[in-house]
């Protein structure tokens, strides 16, 4: 994941639609590695702040899937003023084998 993570200058990740909220691992991963987010209004970010203190003006860009032009004129700007990869700045709140060991003790009681 992370050579993925390295190419990559935004993750897309919209729940608008998912029938079950979850946590994904790699919207976690993306904000660990300064990535910014474009998502739906519908994605709980606080799930993932919890872990990690970010920026969100600059690592959640949330788009309004209901409010088409809304949503283009975000995208427009966001093409217009890129420059180039820039990763933001990250305050890790959580550790890495507290995350791995409360992920299997979620998946044991699956």
């Amino acid at each position: 994941m992370p050579d993925l993570l390295a190419q990559i200058d935004y993750l897309l990740f919209f729940t608008q639609d998912n029938p079950i909220k979850d946590f994904s691992n790699i919207v976690s991963e993306a904000l660990w590695s300064g990535i910014p987010v474009i998502t739906d209004k519908a994605t709980d970010i606080t799930e993932y702040t919890q872990f990690i203190n970010i920026d969100p003006k600059r690592q959640i860009i949330r788009l309004d899937l209901e409010n088409i032009e809304s949503v283009r004129n975000q995208i427009s700007t966001l093409i217009k003023n890129f420059n180039s990869t820039t990763r933001c700045p990250i305050e890790i709140r959580y550790s890495y084998d507290r995350y791995i060991d409360e992920n299997l003790s979620t998946y044991r009681t699956i």
